[in-house]
């Protein structure tokens, strides 16, 4: 399938979900948000994971992680969380994206979150998402650079399929961290658990949620209605 017509696909099928998604109510998002917090901090994954990966959430539209944040710093997990920033013209990221995409001008980076004041004092982007201002990056510890690796990464997106698909937001910042991951970390010392974090209503039949050669799967899908699905289970929605 050419690019652009595999990026049509997921522009078309990302617009339905987003649509679905509007109608939800803060109260529903919520409630779901604390059923998702109580299911992933009881899984033996997470319990056995001593560096994690979480990204912070939008005010809206999607599973609230704030409580996950706070469970960990409690039971002295190290956190690690999204810093986007732009490239220097001559940079070029690993891996350069497959022919037909082009080159991206900006990247992703996993930074270390020190406490729940560090968590608390970060200002809000033009999404209302926490985010780590540039001025407190080199106090900072990078995942990637220090080789210690992640144990579970927990990762947002737009629809998750009950076999392990992932269709993202549409900027790949996630699929080409994992790709940098896997080069400089991931290939001598494994991939971390992954893990999908999905309100009910994006969770889709397997098949169906649209993918090419640079997304990567997800381990485990983690839902706000309790529910726990492991890739290779077959479970329908």
């Amino acid at each position: 399938m050419a690019a652009a017509t595999a990026s049509a696909i997921k522009r078309a099928f990302r617009k339905r979900v987003k649509d679905a998604l509007k109608g939800l109510e803060t109260e529903n998002v919520g409630l779901q948000s604390s059923v998702w917090t109580k299911t992933i901090t009881s899984l033996p994954e997470y319990w056995k994971a001593d560096r994690i990966s979480v990204y912070l959430s939008m005010p809206k539209g999607e599973l609230q992680t704030a409580g996950l944040v706070a469970d960990a710093f409690k039971r002295g997990k190290s956190l690690f969380i999204p810093y986007i920033h732009h490239l220097p013209p001559t940079a070029a990221p690993i891996p350069i994206p497959p022919h037909g995409k082009p080159v991206p001008t900006s990247q992703m980076d996993m930074l270390s979150l020190s406490s729940p004041q560090d968590y608390s004092t970060l200002p809000p982007d033009a999404w209302g998402i926490p985010s780590i201002p540039s001025t407190s990056v080199s106090s900072r510890q990078d995942c990637l650079q220090d080789k210690k690796g992640l144990d579970l990464v927990i990762l947002p997106g737009v629809a998750f399929g009950v076999d392990g698909r992932r269709l993202g937001h549409g900027k790949g910042y996630y699929d080409m961290w994992l790709a940098r991951y896997f080069e400089e970390v991931g290939r001598e010392r494994g991939m971390p658990v992954l893990v999908g974090a999905a309100l009910k209503e994006q969770v889709i039949e397997a098949g169906r949620v649209p993918v090419d050669e640079t997304d990567w799967e997800v381990d485990v899908v983690v839902t706000g209605d309790g529910r726990v699905i492991r890739r290779g289970e077959g479970v329908d929605v």
